[in-house]
């Protein structure tokens, strides 16, 4: 007969198989005369392994063993161990092998979730800085912009496997500077620390720093890489508006009409606009553009400045789009420009060949570098068109187009000029739905191809879409992205929606006696919407105790922009 333990010891076999029959990632093992399972702990920025012995209730009464036993050579952030403190039991009370496995899982994705949050904190400060887009989707690879005076600067970075060393693609002209090889093997790099790695973007400033060097350039300005607004004011209404961006990013500004003087907030926002054009000077607060002051900028800097809609000679109106979009204009790609600049800093540092040295200066290359750039122009103004879907309509007067067309035909003229920044106020009514979504798209496109940045002040179906958004609620300012505005709600925007019927009244009034809660009517005595500053479980619990069968529909969401304006509306604080 078999003993005691071997029919346990067979039980823990058979129920492991059964445990890992649909399992790719788990193997059976035999260790310590006993039966486990292990499986390959794999998180990209590390490798190892776990093991789990099962041990039967014999071994524990008489050898004095654990029930379980887990072993992983690597450390990681969680505790595996808290497996074998509380183990899971099956129903004839030996161990579970299941259990243990879904545990297993859950303690992994929770070491991996912690890795995407390191990986998410090093993203945050690349955007904070720098112009950046991330490749092939992948939110850790990403191509990083630098922006000196007269050039620019490219280069890409894979950091998926921090606090690893990341992986760097230079492109031709960084390679010209310092090339990948050499960087490589600079202290900085060889002697990473994987135990105290630094940050990614203190790789960036290392990049800017050997850059600076090698081509003798002044330092950059400080916030070189920006467009800052630091409390800046221009009337009661329009006051102590402070953003960031860098280049390729959006701003949206949402305002309230005032029914007393319903124009006053359009005048007064046109007054800000005029004030970063330059066109006037009374306004406080400090406004720096990629590094300068506001009152600091020349001519040909604030020509950069963009204010839309631009006003235009009636003769413009009868051309086709094509001679309309850059009509007047002298259309020549910033790259053009920044491409002669860099070879002459490239040249005064020695750093530029003989033969290409020559090749700037001979007649033949000076002639093909002219039709180079005559040819860019025309492919320049083809390309924006394509982009802004009016290539097939270049023929049409311009006239004739529509109010999206015409929207997008004055942002890819302002585009042909290579602008720092565009400003633009779009009306209410202008757009509808499905219009909306087409203009989103168009400027999530531009800003990014063109590396411009683009404030827009219009309706919320716009401005939700933006990267920073600022509201401008009576004399209440509010700036921050999507995420950050919503996070100033209670309860990070959570928010209840519910549909009642057949309610008495006292009830009724109960409901709205609930503490911490505020409820905005959307359809009388039958639907409200409410927003809540305690557990939205005890929220849900505490409605359905009071409104039983009366409470027809309930569902929990995320707040919109729209509802987070609405709640600022409504209150101004929940106590």
């Amino acid at each position: 007969m078999k003993s005691s333990r071997a029919k346990e010891l067979e039980k823990i076999r058979q129920k492991t198989i059964q445990a890992i029959r649909f399992s790719e990632r788990y193997w059976m093992i035999y260790k310590e005369n006993t039966f486990g399972l292990a499986t390959i702990l794999d998180l990209i920025y590390k490798k190892s392994y776990i093991e789990v012995l099962f041990f039967t209730n014999t071994d524990v009464l008489k050898k004095g063993v654990p029930l379980l036993k887990v072993y992983s050579p690597l450390d990681t952030v969680v505790d595996f161990d808290t497996v074998v403190v509380d183990p899971d039991f099956d129903e004839d009370g030996l161990i579970s092998p299941t259990r243990i496995i879904e545990r297993i899982n859950e303690l992994i994705d929770e070491e991996f979730q912690h890795h995407l949050e390191i990986l998410d904190k090093e993203v945050e400060l690349i955007n904070r800085e720098f112009e950046n887009y991330s490749i092939d989707e992948n939110p850790y690879y990403r191509e990083i912009r630098i922006y000196f005076p007269d050039f620019i600067i490219k280069f890409q970075i894979n950091f998926e496997k921090y606090p690893l060393k990341p992986e760097l693609d230079f492109t031709s002209e960084l390679s010209r500077i310092v090339t990948e090889e050499e960087f490589l093997n600079m202290d900085f790099y060889s002697n990473w620390d994987r135990d105290n790695p630094p940050h990614i973007i203190d790789l960036v400033d290392q990049i800017i720093l050997i850059v600076k060097e090698r081509l003798n350039l002044p330092p950059l300005y400080k916030d070189s890489q920006h467009i800052l607004f630091e409390d800046v004011s221009v009337s009661e209404e329009v006051r102590n508006i402070s953003f960031k961006v860098v280049r390729g990013e959006s701003v949206g500004i949402l305002t309230e009409r005032y029914k007393k003087n319903p124009d006053k907030i359009k005048t007064d926002l046109l007054h800000l606009f005029n004030v970063i054009k330059g066109y006037e000077e009374k306004f406080s607060g400090k406004v720096k553009i990629f590094g300068k002051y506001l009152q600091l900028l020349s001519e040909k800097e604030k020509e950069r400045i963009i204010l839309l809609p631009e006003a235009f000679e009636t003769n413009v109106y009868k051309l086709p789009v094509k001679k309309a979009i850059k009509y007047g204009l002298d259309v020549n790609p910033t790259w053009e420009f920044e491409k002669g600049r860099f070879e002459q800093k490239l040249k005064d540092a020695g750093l530029l060949p003989i033969t290409e040295e020559y090749k700037s200066i001979s007649l033949i290359g000076r002639l093909l570098n002219w039709i180079q750039q005559w040819r860019n122009k025309g492919k320049f103004v083809n390309d924006i068109l394509s982009e802004s879907r009016l290539f097939h309509k270049r023929k049409i007067e311009f006239s004739k187009l529509p109010a999206l067309d015409y929207l997008l035909f004055c942002i890819s003229r302002a585009l042909l000029q290579s602008p720092k920044l565009i400003m633009c106020s779009i009306p209410e009514g202008l757009l509808d739905r499905l219009e909306f979504d087409k203009f989103n798209e168009f400027i999530k496109r531009m800003k990014k191809k063109y590396h411009t940045v683009i404030v827009l002040n219009g309706p919320k179906e716009i401005v939700s879409e933006c990267d920073k958004i600022v509201t401008i609620k009576r004399q209440r300012v509010d700036s921050g992205s999507y995420d950050e505005l919503i996070k100033q709600l209670p309860q990070s925007g959570t928010i209840i929606s519910i549909e009642i019927h057949d309610i008495q009244e006292d009830l009724m009034q109960e409901m709205f006696n609930i503490p911490d809660v505020i409820f905005i009517e959307e359809r009388e005595n039958e639907k409200y919407k409410l927003f809540i500053n305690q557990n939205p479980e005890e929220v849900i619990l505490k409605l359905v105790e009071i409104l039983g069968p009366s409470l027809f529909h309930l569902k929990v969401f995320k707040a919109s922009l729209g509802e987070y304006l609405e709640f600022l509306e409504n209150v101004s604080k929940i106590s």
